[in-house]
């Protein structure tokens, strides 16, 4: 392994905080889920092939941590296509403002889960992370560093 830069360190960093947070979520997934099946509230043959029995209170937790499956997955992608590329200043701050937003939108998932303010934090999110896609191509394609 050779050293890492300052801007690689930040970067790895931004990876190493949204994976902390999709394990923090299946962490509070699992404590809600438990509180309620040691609870009495569901039953197992209502929870095997179904999430449907689950309180509001679990699926939010339960669809908080699905979304770690979607868009971060491209982030992950772009990471290690940045650090194959030598990612510049700029991409490991959007990094950052990337994950920001995830942790601002699983938090208001598995809380209020207000629909509006959910919205612009995944959108935020998004934006961050096409910026970071548009400069990984455009640096691909005319062979900028």
């Amino acid at each position: 392994m050779y050293p890492l830069n300052a801007v690689e360190t930040i970067m790895l960093a931004a990876l190493f905080a949204q994976v902390i947070l999709t394990f923090g979520l299946y962490v509070e997934l699992g404590r809600r889920r438990y509180a309620e099946f040691f609870g009495h509230k569901v039953q197992s043959d209502e929870i095997a092939l179904k999430d449907e029995a689950w309180s509001d209170n679990a699926r939010k937790a339960s669809n908080s941590v699905n979304n770690q499956f979607q868009l971060p997955v491209l982030f992950y992608v772009a990471c290690l296509i940045a650090l194959w590329m030598r990612i510049s200043m700029i991409e490991a701050i959007l990094a950052w403002l990337f994950v920001i937003s995830r942790y601002v939108h699983a938090g208001i998932h598995i809380t209020t889960n207000n629909v509006r303010h959910r919205h612009a934090a995944f959108f935020a999110g998004f934006a961050f992370l096409a910026i970071i896609w548009i400069a990984l191509l455009v640096r691909f394609v005319f062979g900028g560093q």
